[in-house]
């Protein structure tokens, strides 16, 4: 489904060389400036450049390229074995020379142990986040938990690496770090995937320092041992850096890829500034808006698209490309790979904006025009929370169907606001409201549905 105005076009993926159809998982996606061209990196087939709806190979031999850069005179790539910068010094197009940026991390073979990244800050500096293994062995300590560990080398980590050159354990404590980005404000911000130690799935901004939930990680740390008991998950429960925002499992996400942000001046519709982010397993894309004090609007955008959305591209005209993979969890739509280009023409239908609380009392801000607005929706709110334990992801805890006292239908501002009663039953802490309607644009289905997240 896609909301009024928007249009999907699936992209062809390219042939191999010798024209045989070949898996091709757009799994990196950046613009270069130079020719406005889209640079794409893959899982198993090599970078491409699409322009003027032609594909060109540009590089060959990385493994699980899973992110790229498009610099000045190099590509940056983060494949699974190093951060690599790779050049066309000949200047025919195919970028033969292959320089290594850093490799100081242990690399696996374990299919789950993926480079996600790289994200790159004002100062020059790289990032890019190593996933925990999914494997047994005497070897692998899994803090407790039954999938997800670490035999050291910095695995459940992010790393910096410095325009010298220098790499610097930068964050730890992650679990699947399957996406991770700069945003318009030079925050990195990284997405977490929900299971041990995560009851759903997260947003986060990254601190150097910082550490975010799972302890498996904590090996890496000076003197530190398996059975240390200064890394032992209780001790370290009140460190954990608080998410920006929660995304409602098996409804928003279960395995988010990377964020990107609407920069176009309007050309992809009322979304400007927005943050925009797929999931991998449910094939939605969706919208952030985090707030102050860790809470969040999160609202559905789109779903139904043929395979799992994990790296998202505007392109020069305002069209959003997604790249898609069945890879490993499979997806819902059943390709093993796509890329799809959404484009915008303008409407003025109504579509919901933005969401925002002050105590009990939340704001839906819509687009387009106000007087098309049900002049009485009939609206259902409830609310829940996650737990985070060496559990494999967290039921809705305390679930309840929220009252309420007041709601109010503002036309001429296109807003509709909706004022709670209070709740004695409502435990306080993290919280996930889930607004939900038939009579509101619909955004989901047949329906309307959005959410407002508060973490602690």
């Amino acid at each position: 489904m896609l909301l009024p105005g928007y249009s999907a076009e699936r992209v062809p993926a390219p042939t191999d060389p010798h024209g045989r159809p070949q898996l091709f998982e757009p799994l990196g996606m950046d613009l270069d400036p130079k020719d406005s061209s889209i640079v794409v990196s893959t899982r198993t087939a090599g970078v491409w450049r699409l322009k003027d709806n032609t594909w060109t190979m540009i590089a060959d031999g990385l493994l699980d390229a899973l992110g790229l850069i498009v610099e000045k005179d190099r590509i940056v790539v983060g494949q699974k074995s190093e951060l690599t910068a790779i050049y066309d010094k000949d200047g025919d197009g195919f970028y033969e020379t292959y320089r290594t940026l850093s490799d100081d991390f242990l690399f696996t073979a374990n299919y789950h142990g993926y480079l996600h990244g790289p994200a790159k800050d004002k100062a020059g500096n790289y990032y890019f986040a190593l996933n925990l293994d999914h494997r047994n062995g005497r070897q692998i300590h899994k803090a407790n938990g039954k999938f997800m560990g670490s035999q050291g080398g910095y695995r459940g980590w992010v790393l910096q690496v410095t325009p010298e050159g220098k790499t610097i354990p930068f964050s730890m404590g992650l679990r699947s770090p399957a996406g991770i980005a700069t945003g318009p404000d030079g925050k990195i911000y990284y997405t977490e995937n929900q299971g041990e130690y995560n009851g759903t799935s997260k947003l986060h901004v990254l601190k150097k320092g910082g550490y975010y939930g799972h302890p498996s990680g904590l090996v890496d740390l000076p003197g530190m041992k398996p059975d240390s008991p200064e890394v032992a998950w209780d001790k370290w429960v009140p460190k954990r850096e608080v998410s920006v925002a929660l995304m409602p499992h098996a409804r928003i996400a279960n395995s988010p890829g990377s964020p990107t942000w609407d920069t176009t001046g309007g050309k992809f519709g009322p979304f400007g500034g927005d943050m925009f982010c797929g999931d991998q397993t449910l094939s939605t894309l969706f919208r952030m808006l985090p707030k102050e004090n860790n809470e969040a609007a999160v609202i559905h955008f789109a779903e139904n698209f043929p395979s799992g959305l994990m790296r998202l591209c505007f392109d020069k005209t305002g069209s959003l490309y997604v790249g898609q993979t069945g890879r490993g969890w499979r997806a819902r739509g059943g390709s093993q790979h796509a890329l799809v280009k959404l484009t915008y023409s303008k409407v003025d239908t109504p579509t919901l904006k933005d969401i925002t609380r002050k105590g009990e009392t939340f704001t839906m801000h819509f687009a387009g025009k106000g007087s098309e607005l049900p002049d009485k929706p009939e609206i259902s709110v409830e609310s829940w929370y996650y737990h985070d334990k060496p559990d494999y992801g967290s039921p809705s805890n305390n679930k309840l169907t929220e009252i309420i006292a007041k709601q109010t239908v503002n036309m001429d501002k296109g807003t509709i606001t909706i004022t709670l009663a209070p709740s004695a039953k409502r435990q306080a802490g993290t919280r996930v409201f889930r607004f939900f309607s038939k009579d509101l644009p619909k955004n989901r289905k047949d329906t309307h549905e959005s959410y407002y997240t508060k973490s602690k």
